[in-house]
């Protein structure tokens, strides 16, 4: 499945392609409706036979890649010929777009993602399995050490250091390292699951309520990624018990329509009416979900009656027909310069710059800096370095997938679940083509190795050793 949609990229490609070299400009309309159509239409039957056939590759980020893909590069772009007039014209206030610029847009999205297959295939060939072995839980008293070590851990993270650093209270900058462990507590969601799954029925309530904890912090700081991130942790923790692809995808269409027709809105909401930084209080928040249910609620939004906000922030066209229009103007980028700093720690360099570019590339194209933008994965390699660079950056981010792929299923088989931290990792960036390949490839995967570094050598030590005692 994988190779066929790696064949129907390369063939849009060539179609795009041609259509260009033979200037067919009454053409232009209709390949822009019809080949992104195609490609949500291949994305979205590839993604699903995948994990159907071999379910374990939920825990790769191919499945992931694919998925965000068909949503970002296939269903996005539409919204210039299906979208309202009102659409259009918002995000065209971003950037403006003119068939040719959507046409090589599209174009660019095709080769980016056949050369991440291509990566991807290619690394399935050439590295060693090892041939995982299938075992089942033989411990329960081991994941209950698990738990423990990834509450401890992910709540001193998140509330003594990363939750202070977004408020601003923190006076310097949070190394991305530290605040990967933060995210133990998502992953302490689907060991729950496992505990209940197995009999533990007394966890339930810890379940509940570290859930509920999670998404009211979420929603609290506007967050549209950690909350829907808790909701597919409680997907992937039934998942992993009960193993049922068909609920698992009915889940996470109905995230998809929670994020359409409330969470995006609500989240728009609260950083225009209350503040960008997020609620002070539970109260604070509460008051804020009774007044966005107001019909007045679509004035603070600031949006044009007619408009689908959610959508706009599906399209990147614009931010990659900027990309490549200022590259092809002799403008190019130059975050690929920051990759030699993704392999220094910033505790032994205080002054290594900030990874996150997405402010400054906002004001590049906006000229204002109060919000964060980006081109993706594909445009911000031709951005930097043109076609060429684009097939380099895509075929090792295909190649780092497989590398995630490779050891997260060895451990789920194994029921190795410490490892979970860096198979998460693994799926957020499958999740961002839209991020920076900076940030979301190489700096994601440095980080990765790190911990699971220390999950090998400081964590794995605690939670097997052979105590006297079980833990409660």
């Amino acid at each position: 499945m994988v190779l066929s949609l790696f064949v129907v990229c390369l063939i849009l490609c060539a179609t795009y392609v041609l259509v260009l070299s033979a200037e067919y400009t009454n053409a232009f309309s209709f390949v822009n409706k019809a080949l992104p159509s195609l490609l949500l239409l291949a994305c979205s039957v590839t993604g699903y036979f995948i994990v159907r056939r071999d379910p374990l590759l939920m825990w790769s980020p191919l499945p992931w890649f694919i998925a965000i893909c068909a949503i970002l590069y296939g269903f996005g772009p539409l919204q210039y010929h299906f979208g309202t007039p009102e659409d259009v014209w918002i995000v065209d206030q971003f950037y403006p777009v003119e068939e040719i610029d959507l046409l090589r847009t599209n174009m660019l999205n095709a080769a980016g993602i056949s050369s991440v297959l291509l990566g991807y295939l290619v690394g399935m060939a050439l590295i060693d399995r090892g041939g995982g072995r299938t075992s089942q839980i033989t411990n329960i008293y081991e994941m209950k050490r698990l738990l423990f070590v990834l509450l401890v851990v992910g709540i001193s993270v998140k509330y003594l250091l990363v939750v202070p650093y977004r408020t601003g209270i923190l006076g310097w900058v949070l190394p991305g390292s530290i605040q990967n462990l933060s995210r133990f507590t998502w992953i302490a969601i689907i060991v729950l699951f496992v505990l209940v799954h197995n009999g533990s029925i007394k966890y339930r309530i810890p379940l509940y309520c570290l859930v509920g904890t999670e998404l009211i912090v979420g929603l609290m700081s506007w967050s549209r990624f950690e909350v829907i991130v808790v909701l597919l942790m409680i997907l992937l923790g039934k998942f992993l018990c009960e193993q049922r692809i068909d609920r698992f995808i009915a889940g996470c269409a109905l995230i998809g329509l929670f994020y359409v027709f409330f969470l995006s809105p609500f989240a728009t909401f609260g950083r225009i009416s209350v503040r960008l930084e997020g609620a002070k209080s539970v109260g604070e928040l509460s008051n804020t979900f009774l007044e966005y249910l107001q019909e007045e609620r679509f004035d603070a939004l600031g949006q044009l009656p007619g408009s689908h906000g959610w959508w706009s922030r599906l399209n990147y066209a614009n931010a990659q027909t900027f990309a490549m229009n200022s590259y092809d103007s002799g403008n190019p980028g130059d975050t690929y310069s920051y990759i030699p700093y993704t392999v220094v720690p910033r505790i032994l360099y205080p002054e290594k710059p900030i990874m996150t570019l997405g402010t400054e590339f906002n004001e590049l194209v906006t000229g204002s800096a109060h919000s964060a933008s980006a081109a993706g994965l594909f445009g911000e390699a031709y951005w930097n370095g043109g076609w060429p660079l684009v097939i380099i950056s895509s075929i090792i981010a295909g190649f780092v997938y497989s590398i995630f792929t490779i050891m997260s299923i060895r451990h789920i088989l194994e029921w190795n679940l410490a490892y979970l931290p860096v198979t998460f990792i693994g799926i957020t960036m499958g999740m961002s083509p839209d991020n920076s390949f900076v940030t979301a490839c190489i700096g994601t995967f440095v980080q990765a190795v790190i911990l699971y570094i220390s999950i090998r050598y400081l964590i794995m030590p605690i939670i097997t050793e052979k105590y006297s005692y079980t833990t409660a």
